[in-house]
């Protein structure tokens, strides 16, 4: 042996191996949480998830305003906003002024939402 300390060449070889699999590993591992993260968004975007939830104040044209325990939301609706109620499926004229709704759907800003279901909590 020599005393250099130098590494051989086996040794370079070999740390080069671990270097090349880290970044394989960790570069499979960033790939796979990007393709998670644009699963999610595409699952999410099309799951109803609660973008409004308080009391019916006030209706107007097309829709009607939520109280929330933060802020006041205006809610629209059309022909194909689903309703339920406690008891199964609702329609737009189980909406009452002081009724506990969820409302689902496209969020425009934080203060506007287009309904695409509507659930009205039991009286």
């Amino acid at each position: 042996m020599s005393g250099s300390t130098e590494p051989s060449g086996m040794m370079k070889a070999v740390r080069a191996v671990g270097v090349l699999t880290l970044l394989v590993v960790q570069g499979g591992g960033a790939v796979t949480y990007g393709l998670l993260a644009y699963y999610h968004r595409q699952v999410s975007s099309q799951m109803a998830l609660p973008s409004a939830i308080g009391t019916i104040t006030l209706f107007g044209d097309g829709g009607f305003t939520v109280l929330t325990p933060v802020e006041a939301v205006d809610v629209r609706v059309d022909e194909r906003t689903i309703v339920t109620t406690h008891a199964g499926v609702g329609s737009l004229a189980d909406l009452r002024p002081g009724a506990t709704v969820i409302v689902s759907g496209h969020s425009e800003g934080r203060h506007l939402v287009w309904a695409t279901s509507i659930a009205i909590g039991a009286p």
